[in-house]
């Protein structure tokens, strides 16, 4: 049986208040996807916050079967409802299903994020680096923005050929999040999310939901958001919009991509030469065990502080932010990323832990990395040339999809004159 169209799945997440809580009758649903696990666990969560408990029955059997096994009724449960979901043997299914799992911190993000790309990449590395950004850019806006906690269930459905994500948060909305640049709707703010109108009005800000389409729909997929009472289908062929019977407190989001598609260019520039992803990591990836974010204390480690140079002839003559900076010596920091970059926070560690003092040159070795998010690329920019004050940034190595979000960001933040990016030999600029 095939899912329903994207913008009937909402609907069915119709709740009917009562005197005895908040009853969610599944008994239409003949497809439950990802979205209406997450969906589900969000009305929960919001119902134990308004002082009232969710009760939710009705769905047919096999259905009810896989919602068990997806952790549905253990999250119900988690904040006080109810439901008639049946117990459940479990198998050992990670290579299909990540169940229902809450989203509280940008740690949790990078965490599930990190658990997705190890399950996906060893069967379709384009798919895996889709997935890493679209889950990390939606799960940051939910730690940013939502002032709530999240929730992200995703599956893989084999006889379709299909890896389908859903995050979903009750936190305050599209409209409230996107009112200072003109949001003066639901449907109205879910245009603007998609659009990257935020990135034009806030240099530096909105790239990750426009980024995630651009790929998403690169790899011939499709995704849905909504907020309130506005929902957005977005698809190859162009975006078509929906108002939803009972809007949904919050945000929602679903992604599917196709199994074994090709990579995307996600929008680069013609001609843009390709940093491929080192094989050395792809088979780390494959058979290690060793994390691909690092802690604080491991950022730490991977940052090289103690290198001083002279400046050369001309150096003297060169300026930043029109301020010349002089003979003597110029500081030069290193910073080694590791295989997955994620969420502004992560950028705000990684600068920190540099140690930068104005004017110092700073070399980004990229050579391992896998995948990184257009949101950390920003954040790392801003951080580096503009609150940073660094005279300098060179990108060394690096997937060319990343290198493209850290020029972007340059080109937006008024400093892409002072930030070069070469190959993984350091020997020729790659721009």
């Amino acid at each position: 049986m095939a899912p329903a169209p994207p913008s009937r799945l909402l609907d069915a997440l119709a709740v009917r208040h009562t005197g005895a809580g908040r009853r969610l009758d599944l008994a239409d649903v003949r497809w439950l996807d990802p979205l209406h696990l997450v969906g589900v666990a969000a009305h929960a969560q919001l119902a134990q916050r308004q002082g009232s408990r969710l009760i939710v029955h009705g769905l047919p059997a096999d259905q009810a079967t896989y919602a068990a096994r997806m952790h549905l009724g253990r999250m119900i449960e988690r904040f006080g409802g109810e439901h008639d979901l049946p117990d459940v043997t479990e198998r050992d299914l990670h290579d299909s299903l990540l169940e229902l799992q809450p989203l509280r911190s940008p740690a949790d993000v990078r965490r599930l994020t990190e658990l997705v790309y190890r399950r996906v990449a060893p069967h379709d590395e384009a798919a895996a680096r889709a997935l890493h950004v679209a889950l990390a850019e939606v799960g940051d806006n939910v730690c940013q923005h939502a002032r709530s906690i999240g929730f992200v269930a995703a599956q893989t459905i084999g006889e379709r050929g299909l890896l389908r994500f859903a995050v979903a948060d009750t936190g305050v909305g599209l409209r409230a999040t996107l009112a200072s640049i003109g949001a003066a709707d639901d449907a109205g703010a879910v245009r603007l999310a998609l659009s990257g109108e935020r990135r034009r009005r806030t240099p530096g800000r909105g790239y990750g939901l426009p980024s995630t389409v651009r790929i998403i729909t690169a790899l011939r997929g499709e995704l849905l958001l909504a907020s309130g009472d506005a929902a957005a289908a977005v698809r190859t062929g162009g975006t078509a919009g929906h108002r939803l019977a009972a809007p949904f407190h919050g945000t929602i989001f679903e992604g599917s991509v196709p199994a074994g598609a090709p990579v995307p260019d996600a929008g680069q520039p013609a001609g843009r030469r390709s940093c491929p992803v080192p094989a050395s990591a792809r088979n780390t990836l494959v058979g290690g065990s060793a994390p691909l974010y690092q802690s604080r204390r491991e950022v730490n480690n991977e940052v090289h502080r103690a290198v001083v140079r002279p400046n050369v002839a001309g150096d003297d003559a060169a300026s930043d932010g029109g301020r010349p900076r002089g003979r003597g010596l110029v500081s030069v920091r290193t910073v080694r990323l590791p295989r997955l970059v994620a969420g502004r926070d992560y950028a705000d560690e990684l600068v920190q832990a540099l140690g930068l003092a104005p004017g110092a040159e700073v070399v980004i070795d990229a050579g391992e990395l896998l995948s990184g998010t257009p949101s950390f690329a920003a954040a790392l920019v801003e951080r580096l040339l503009v609150a940073g004050q660094a005279s300098s940034v060179r990108v060394v190595g690096g997937p060319a999809e990343f290198t493209h979000y850290l020029q972007t960001a340059a080109g937006d933040l008024g400093v892409r004159s002072r930030l070069t990016v070469h190959d993984a030999a350091g020997a020729g600029t790659v721009s």
